[in-house]
């Protein structure tokens, strides 16, 4: 039926291209394959079974594997796209809000309005709107915390993707202070890797970020963190981020790029 669609589209929308036939279907309506994402109704609450009843049984549901949080929706084009109000004139920004205020249970965001900040929109030459929120909580930022909804040219909502950190509940004010951050991720990364930073070439930045590292990784450390993100560079060898607990002095987690 997908495929039926599909083509009866392109027909009506005179797609020039075969790239561009392409491009429409499997952005619209292909999961990711980045391993995430699962298929299975009965490891999901019951208000996921809501979510099943209010979407279709046709519509693709990804759950995040690791934070149990929504990660993906793919709505059948036979069955149209979720309109946020019955108005034509609804604007994509309004539909993305409206989308976002209806299913952050299901991401677990408790307070879409000020915690998913729009961070980008584009429209392709398909006419079709992709619009990007940044999760925040108590104005900072979440680490690696992003969602994304595609909209049709009437402004329906046709799919869903992000990566949340659900239900959290967390102190933004830290005790840690900026400077003593940036000393102990100096100090863990000599400590790690032997050798003395050259502070007169040193680049540095320090900002506060939420952390909780289930969102990229399985983990059996389940806390969601208020840290202080430090990045450290001087040249190629040193590329590396260091989480300082902002409510203490642990290094929480470090990548090096």
């Amino acid at each position: 039926a997908w495929l039926v669609a599909f083509f009866n589209s392109l027909q009506e929308k005179k797609l020039k291209t075969t790239k561009m036939a392409i491009t429409y279907f499997i952005y619209f309506n292909c999961p990711p394959l980045n391993g995430k994402h699962r298929y299975n109704y009965s490891q999901w609450s019951t208000k996921n079974t809501e979510l099943k009843n209010r979407v279709g049984s046709s519509t693709l549901i990804g759950v995040d594997n690791n934070t149990k949080a929504l990660s993906f929706l793919s709505i059948s084009p036979s069955r149209g796209g979720i309109r946020a109000l019955s108005n034509s004139q609804t604007t994509p920004e309004d539909a993305g809000i409206y989308f976002n205020r209806d299913y952050s249970t299901y991401m677990g965001v408790s307070d879409p309005d000020n915690n998913l900040s729009m961070i980008k929109k584009s429209t392709d030459e398909l006419g079709m709107t992709r619009i990007i929120y940044k999760q925040m909580y108590g104005g900072v930022p979440v680490f690696g915390a992003q969602t994304a909804v595609h909209l049709n040219g009437n402004n329906e909502v046709i799919s869903y993707e992000g990566n949340t950190v659900p239900n959290i509940q967390l102190n933004t004010v830290p005790t840690e202070t900026q400077n003593n951050a940036l000393e102990i991720a100096i100090a863990e990364h000599q400590r790690l890797n032997g050798n003395i930073i050259d502070r007169s070439k040193l680049q540095s930045n320090v900002e506060l970020e939420i952390l909780n590292k289930n969102l990229f990784i399985l983990s059996e450390d389940t806390t969601t963190y208020l840290t202080w993100k430090v990045s450290l560079k001087n040249n190629p060898k040193l590329n590396d981020v260091y989480f300082v607990n902002a409510h203490s002095s642990e290094v929480v987690y470090h990548y090096s790029n």
